[in-house]
């Protein structure tokens, strides 16, 4: 039982000292061995989605509004040659960067896109986070000193969780691949925590800082909080005294992170905060009560959810074959002794890893008093919808445990089985038994049949990708109409109307306004200083489509179909609506303090324009007194105006872009006004952002070993013993004796 008892002690995460903490050898063969077969599965399991064939896309119907900001910036990037900070393109224009649905901050999810196009660049996109994805899974696991088999099995499962193919069938592009980055944070935590070297820091800045750039915070607060536990874990308490002890070394890593990662996310989190007043986004209602049975039983089962579960991007998250970890936990039981070791032998990372997976398992019940209390504590909290997503948050988790218990397993069977036989013969004296030389072998046998399951299980997820997710064609009844309109108006903005947002690819192609906008999100403008926003009709000039119930809708709204507009299935495709409002137009300044009264389009004077994507030029020759520009663009904060190159005072008219005009030059020359999108939380978060880059890359070249020259050598110690001072002084003021009696005598 020697044998035994030092490979659990050899497994534990540092108690004393992080120094102790050190990751075993490893030739660069076997890197590239299990790198090779990492990839290898994953390009394999993935093979439907390597179809380049420019007119198929990824499968999904909320793909089409999702993937318009990465669409837009690679569309303009091509026909401009820069990527604007604006988008006109979607109902009203939004922000381009500063949108939080917005992934073009990330290189990983745009370049791709920008490089092949939107449709081959997402799968190629996806193609590098999934391959990305398994090896931060074997990153993982040397970070935990998993050994070959643990390490490969670990990257191979957590590439083929369900819980990412789920997200992808239902086109959540964003939320899907921002799932990739949490094993990578993991790894840079765990290595900040227990390794005392820098790239974990670098690894935890930069992975939290792509998450967060990534479109989506739906999974950024679940990784902080499991990185949180991680770190209020690796605290040691002296059973002495209540104190926590905090490594002075940790803390500077920690420390040095969390400032990067601050400074990294400038450009996201400044104009986020400073806007958050204008994103209009749908709050959590907690609709729903989920048994918590039925979230653990949604881990372990393959089948398809069926009603009321049949939403697969919400609850299919099919993260491990049961039979295995039962396997796994059983073997594991019988293998160390005594049993709770399979908890404390790695408790320091086990134990956070537990608890993440039931409080993410408690969070996606929606409907509980639990949750009840949460959302009505911390309001912030209800931008969290859907919350059977969270399941996503607490697969990784699972995956992670499963595979540090499989690799106790494998590693320590064939000692285990040697010890026993050392055992029997030297109490039995029997040596030349012919079974007896099997012994040696049963090791052996365990390890190799465990290696079998776990590559039968990690098989079994990867084919996640084909149970659920692929590629479709693009089949739209709205793609002919669309292109129709803009071959016919080469140069004009258009706007058009469609019957939902599912059918936008063409309009991102062809840079067309896609007016029903995005479901989830919209940006609101500044709140109108003339008119109000209910004065403003909806409706576009144009619109596509043959649906009878939407087709009818078009007709009682005044649209006629456009003779030699494409026919579909014998009906014309494509309307107009003649008496829709101009984009930029005149309106007498009288008119908009009657706010009781919608406008229409006999009281606008249509007014010619230049449209510039970031900028709006307007050249206006002659008008009426008391006039006032209005442009149909979101008067989102950053929008200024000029008026003949001086600066004039910005209006917010109805919620749209406005000024009110001068009066007009006698000689009838031309007033030129423009209207241009300069966001100055967007420049100051960007400029904050290049200066945590260079610090970041001058922490990772050593840079600041001359200023650690000025330092006292024994700094490390004194702020451990700083931090240390501090926490013994709370609990003394909390714990003091006098003020427990003077409780006393009072009484």
């Amino acid at each position: 039982m020697e044998t035994q008892v030092q490979l659990e002690q050899a497994d534990q995460p540092p108690v004393a000292k992080t120094s102790s903490y050190k990751l075993p050898p490893l030739s660069l063969l076997m890197v590239i061995v299990e790198f090779a077969v990492i990839l290898g599965v994953c390009w394999f399991s993935l093979t439907h989605f390597e179809d380049w064939n420019p007119r198929t896309k990824i499968s999904g119907d909320e793909f089409s509004y999702l993937i318009n900001s990465g669409a837009i910036a690679s569309s303009l990037y091509h026909k401009t040659g820069a990527i604007p900070l604006w988008n006109p393109f979607v109902k009203t224009g939004e922000p381009l960067l500063e949108n939080p649905f917005s992934y073009v901050l990330n290189p990983l999810m745009t370049l791709p896109l920008i490089a092949w196009g939107t449709y081959t660049g997402s799968k190629i996109a996806l193609l590098i986070h999934i391959m990305g994805l398994g090896l931060a899974g074997w990153t993982l696991g040397r970070a935990l000193r998993l050994r070959s088999a643990g390490r490969m099995f670990l990257g191979v499962a957590l590439a083929g969780n369900g819980s990412l193919a789920g997200a992808i069938s239902g086109g959540f592009y964003q939320m899907m691949l921002t799932q990739t980055y949490i094993p990578w944070i993991m790894a840079g935590m765990i290595g900040t925590l227990y390794l005392k070297r820098r790239w974990p820091v670098a690894l935890l800045v930069i992975a939290t800082v792509l998450q967060m750039f990534g479109g989506t915070f739906w999974y950024v607060l679940p990784a902080a909080i499991t990185c949180g536990l991680l770190a209020l874990f690796s605290l040691r308490l002296s059973f002495k005294r209540p104190v926590l002890t905090i490594d002075g070394t940790v803390f500077q890593r920690l420390l040095l992170a969390g400032v990067f990662i601050v400074l990294l996310s400038m450009v996201r989190l400044l104009p986020q905060i400073a806007h958050s007043d204008y994103v209009v986004h749908p709050e959590a209602t907690l609709g729903r009560t989920d048994p918590l049975e039925t979230i653990f039983r949604l881990y372990f089962t393959s089948d398809l959810p069926t009603p009321p579960y049949q939403a697969l991007f919400i609850f299919y998250h099919y993260a491990m074959p049961f039979w295995f970890l039962a396997a796994v936990v059983v073997l594991r039981l019988v293998i160390y002794k005594p049993f709770y070791s399979i908890i404390t032998s790695r408790w320091r990372i086990i134990l956070p890893l537990l608890i993440s997976i039931l409080f993410y398992s408690l969070w996606a019940q929606e409907d509980t008093p639990f949750m009840q209390w949460l959302y009505n504590t911390f309001t912030f909290f209800k931008e969290w919808r859907f919350l059977a997503r969270m399941m996503a948050a607490a697969t990784p988790m699972l995956i992670t445990l499963t595979a540090i218990w499989f690799d106790d397993i494998v590693y320590v069977a064939k000692p285990v089985v040697n010890a026993g036989r050392s055992w029997v013969v030297n109490h039995l004296k029997v040596q030349r038994l012919p079974f007896l030389r099997m012994l040696p072998t049963l090791g052996q046998i365990v390890a190799f049949a465990m290696i079998v399951a776990a590559t039968v299980a990690a098989l079994d997820l990867q084919n996640n990708w084909q149970r659920l997710s692929g590629l479709n064609n693009l089949a739209e009844f709205d793609i002919p109409g669309v292109e129709w309109l803009r071959e016919t108006h080469p140069t004009e903005f258009l706007a058009v109307q469609t019957s939902g947002f599912f059918n936008y690819f063409t309009h991102w192609e062809t840079l067309t306004r896609a007016t029903f906008g995005n479901p989830d999100y919209r940006p609101r403008g500044d709140y109108s200083t003339l008119g109000f926003w209910s004065m403003m009709p909806t409706f576009p000039e144009w619109a596509v489509g043959i649906e009878t119930p939407y087709a009818d809708g078009l007709a009682g709204n005044g649209y006629q179909r456009v003779a030699g507009s494409p026919a579909i299935y014998g009906q014309l495709s494509v309307w107009n609506k003649p008496d829709a409002m101009p984009y930029a137009f005149l309106v007498n300044r009288q008119r908009l303090d009657n706010t009781a009264l919608m406008l229409n389009r006999s009281e606008a004077t249509p007014v010619s324009y230049y449209h510039r994507i970031d900028s709006v030029l307007l050249p206006i020759s002659s008008y009426p007194a008391n006039s006032v520009l209005v442009v149909q663009e979101t008067a989102f904060p950053g929008w200024e105006v000029t008026i003949n190159g001086q600066p004039a005072k910005f209006e917010s008219v109805m919620e749209f872009l406005g000024v009110v005009l001068p009066d007009a030059p006698a000689d009838g020359s031309p007033v030129m006004v423009e209207f241009s999108y300069h966001p100055r939380e967007l420049f100051l978060g960007g400029y904050i952002t290049l200066l945590g880059a260079l610090l970041l890359s001058l922490y990772l070249l050593r840079a600041d070993r001359p200023l650690r020259k000025l330092l006292p050598a024994d700094i490390d110690s004194r702020v451990s013993k700083g931090l240390t001072g501090v926490r013994q002084r709370a609990v003394h003021i909390l714990t003091d004796e006098k003020l427990l009696n003077s409780d006393t005598d009072d009484d």
